[in-house]
């Protein structure tokens, strides 16, 4: 996971995991100076071809917290 503020205020999240079996997710979010969600994508890689664009309909957000 990552953060930061490119300019004016906004904020991009970033969240990335690597399996086991050479797949790869990113999840981006940029925010306003509100903190809310303003554009998102993603991405989803199978090594060793690059990576397509993931509709934002297909994005599943939440929370958890590992133990």
């Amino acid at each position: 996971m990552g953060a930061a503020r490119p300019h004016r205020g906004r904020r991009l999240d970033w969240f990335s995991v690597q399996l086991s079996n050479g797949q790869q997710y990113m999840l981006y979010f940029i925010r306003d100076r509100k903190d809310k969600i303003v554009s998102s994508f993603g991405t989803i890689s199978v090594l060793p071809v690059s990576p397509p664009p993931v509709p934002l309909s297909e994005i599943v957000t939440g929370s958890w917290h590992s133990r």
